[in-house]
């Protein structure tokens, strides 16, 4: 990738997104090319043949010129983006409802709750697994014994199942809930 700015400006995390989103984020290409790049490596598409001949994986010439242009791509994004000047003022662009779509105010209520996990754990109250209702919150943590920890969080709908934005730029899918990092689940205070 050629630098556009002294630094360049690359995010592990949408480096990884980037090959997922073309298929490739389970396999070991993404590491072994993140591995390159965060030493300060150009990704050119020779590296690419490279990384791919480790990790056990062909891709033919337009492929790899492919990947290397998606790269050089985003990192021009990066780049923009942290260009962009914001002021303490400005308001985060998310706002988390808990109410899914066709669901009534009258069944669900209304919860506004802050855009961080860490604050909606303690925006409702606490409930037991066996009390859980669509709509109450579950949360992951990387710790399950401190709650300081937690880095996810996804809306129960019965069933044993969530519904969750698995990560950054992925769709919203149904998962099961029931993982080894579950910490609780928040019953979201009605406003």
């Amino acid at each position: 990738m050629s630098d556009t700015a002294s630094t360049p400006v690359r995010s592990r995390r949408a480096f990884i997104e980037y090959f997922a989103s073309i298929g490739l984020g389970s396999t070991l290409l993404p590491g072994i090319l993140w591995g390159q790049a965060a030493q300060g490596a150009e990704i050119t598409t020779e590296s690419v043949a490279n990384a791919a001949e480790l990790a056990g994986l062909e891709f033919d010439d337009d492929e790899r010129a492919m990947m290397v242009a998606g790269l050089t791509q985003q990192e021009k994004q990066l780049v923009t983006l942290h260009g962009i000047a914001l002021t303490n003022d400005v308001v985060p662009a998310v706002h988390f409802n808990p109410v899914l779509p066709g669901i009534t105010k009258q069944w669900a209520g209304t919860a506004h709750l802050q855009y961080w996990t860490g604050y909606q754990w303690n925006e409702g109250a606490h409930i037991s697994t066996a009390k859980l209702r669509p709509g109450d919150l579950v949360f992951f943590a990387y710790d399950t014994s401190r709650p300081s920890t937690i880095h996810h969080v996804g809306m129960f709908i019965g069933n044993g199942e969530m519904v969750e934005a698995p990560y950054t730029g992925a769709d919203v899918r149904i998962s099961t809930f029931g993982r080894s990092d579950y910490i609780g689940a928040v019953r979201p205070y009605q406003r």
